[in-house]
């Protein structure tokens, strides 16, 4: 349920998951219950922060601000952070961004990345192929690749347990739109049943 599934009996899978709109903002917009801002070195910003900068979009309870010349430069979110951006939401206890193309890590999460174009006027009535899973720490590179460390990987909806790829390391290619994975177990209905050194897949229905 937090990442947006709702469950129904209206479609073979169960149910699917809420889609979350996303609104370009021009610029660093930051709203919080309490601002307390620096012209320079680290601000903080506690209680409901949102940052939306372009497609992104970000929340969590507690977030620390750093200028460098009277520029945001970076930020820290921690508690309950949420990072939104088109195709992507991640759940995460903490996570630090550069501003200026919000590469950065995040610590132990829930994440979810749309594999199907919602905006594919072949696939407008069916629900978007989605993968989900855990991991313990993801990091994002300036391209909006993201690597995903001690990670789960599947295509199956929440509490099925059919298919699932347990991995040291899974990197998620966006250009490629393509995951490549690394030691690697394939577990069935719970049960390891294969393992991998190198697994490569498809981050679409190609």
């Amino acid at each position: 349920q937090r990442l947006g599934w709702e469950a129904s009996q209206n479609n073979l899978c169960g149910g699917a998951y809420r889609s979350y709109e996303q609104t370009f903002v021009k610029g660093f917009k930051l709203t919080a219950d309490e601002i307390s801002l620096a012209l320079k070195g680290r601000s903080t910003v506690k209680g409901n922060v949102q940052v939306l900068h372009g497609n992104k979009a970000l929340s969590a309870d507690l977030a620390h601000i750093y200028r460098v010349n009277g520029k945001i430069k970076t930020i820290e979110l921690r508690d309950h952070l949420v990072f939104n951006e088109p195709y992507h939401r991640i759940l995460a206890k903490k996570g630090r961004f550069l501003v200026q193309d919000y590469s950065g890590t995040m610590s132990e999460l829930l994440y979810r990345i749309t594999l199907d174009d919602p905006n594919n006027t072949l696939l407008s009535r069916l629900d978007p192929l989605t993968a989900w899973g855990k991991a313990c720490l993801a990091k994002r590179d300036p391209k909006g690749n993201i690597t995903l460390s001690k990670v789960t990987y599947s295509t199956c909806p929440p509490g099925n347990n059919s298919w699932e790829l347990k991995a040291k390391e899974i990197n998620l290619l966006k250009k490629e739109s393509k995951g490549i994975a690394k030691d690697v177990f394939l577990s069935v209905k719970g049960l390891p049943l294969v393992y991998l050194p190198y697994l490569s897949f498809p981050l679409d229905t190609q």
